[in-house]
């Protein structure tokens, strides 16, 4: 098993798009693309200043936020907890369950899985697929 946590802040039961803002943090235990384990952990107020060294000490390796500074980010990065921003203020089970389609997603791309073998569905370098057709025009289906 190869597990992977995910914290997502929240703040009134959504997503927080202001890390300030944290009430408590929602994990997803991951395997693979799979949810192994869902936990729910309120964040102390008292460690703001010290959110990513936290969020290390709960054996986390990627946080999915809204905003965040530069600074920050660097923060979560020295701490080895790699970074995804730009999160709508969703429920968290929402929004882990897009992540992981996403991340299906590009899989599937990188490894060329619409089974054409371009390997590079969705690439904008390569240019294979048309952004207004549903595959790479391969005619396999499976792109986008």
């Amino acid at each position: 098993m190869n597990l992977h946590r995910i914290a997502i802040p929240v703040f009134n039961d959504v997503c927080s798009v202001d890390l300030e803002k944290t009430e408590k943090f929602y994990f997803f235990d991951l395997d693979g693309f799979e949810i192994v384990k869902e936990s729910l952990l309120v964040f102390p107020s008292e460690k703001k200043s010290e959110m990513p060294k936290w969020l290390s000490e709960q054996t986390v390796n990627e946080i999915i936020t809204g905003e965040i500074e530069e600074a920050v980010i660097n923060s979560f990065l020295q701490n080895k907890i790699s970074v995804v921003m730009g999160a709508p203020a969703i429920e968290p089970k929402n929004l882990i369950e897009e992540f992981i389609h996403q991340m299906e997603h590009q899989q599937q791309h990188q490894h060329g899985g619409c089974g054409c073998g371009s390997g590079g569905c969705g690439d904008e370098s390569e240019k294979n697929c048309d952004d207004n057709e549903e595959s790479c025009g391969c005619g396999n289906g499976g792109c986008h």
